[in-house]
């Protein structure tokens, strides 16, 4: 089964002025989501570590006509479950 991956991107700001990209991904239940990647090296301006965060997003997406996807043997194993 192939199906859409449920991804997130923001940014955190944990110093003042110290901004970093963060992407998360949820596998099934819609309110957990677990840090997939994040940014080593802080940014100096919100815009910059955005930017980059959305050139590692994009590397995850090997068409972008339908987006990141994930490919699993098991129907059951999806975090869709048998949702067709």
């Amino acid at each position: 089964m192939n199906y859409l991956r449920q991804l997130s991107h923001h940014i955190e700001e944990p110093v003042p002025g110290e901004f970093y990209w963060v992407i998360l991904e949820s596998k099934g239940d819609p309110s957990v989501w677990t840090e997939f990647s994040s940014a080593v090296h802080g940014c100096t301006t919100w815009g910059d570590a955005w930017a980059q965060g959305v050139m590692e997003y994009m590397r995850l997406v090997r068409d972008r006509r339908v987006g990141p996807r994930c490919v699993v043997d098991d129907e059951a194993a999806s975090p869709l479950g048998a949702v067709r």
